[in-house]
């Protein structure tokens, strides 16, 4: 640690093209070496707030639809859980406020073999949805 300071609870991987590993420091310390503290504090914010997101996904109540999708809208998605032949595919869509279907449906490559282990990837694939750039 570079302060001394021994409780750190999130470390932010730091690089530098002079040194050969990556170093790892909390958040203050983060933000004094980038020279930017908003920065540091933005990116712990963002993954304190993912954490969060991921632990209470599996609390989300699953609808069913009349093609017998399972399918949930959250944050401005909706994501549809398919069954093709005997596994599952996760298709999401962007939604907008009165929850009609807008942009182009992006289905996921990959096939689960149950409904569960469908539903529990479809934060995974929610999260890189929302970070792919629009154009």
């Amino acid at each position: 640690m570079m302060c001394g300071h021994e409780e750190v609870r999130f470390f932010h991987k730091l690089t530098h093209p002079q040194l050969l590993a990556p170093f790892y420091v909390g958040c203050v310390c983060a933000g004094k070496l980038l020279k930017d503290n908003q920065a540091s504090i933005d990116i712990e914010k963002n993954y304190k707030n993912k954490l969060n997101r991921s632990s209470n996904w599996d609390k989300k109540k699953w609808k069913i639809s009349q093609k017998n999708n399972h399918y949930l809208n959250v944050q401005g998605h909706h994501i549809v859980i398919i069954k093709q032949d005997i596994q599952f595919r996760i298709v999401i869509n962007k939604i907008n406020k009165d929850k009609k279907l807008e942009g182009k449906k992006i289905e996921g490559r990959k096939l689960f073999e149950t409904i569960a282990e469908a539903k529990k990837n479809a934060f995974i694939a929610l999260e890189y949805v929302k970070n792919l750039k629009t154009e």
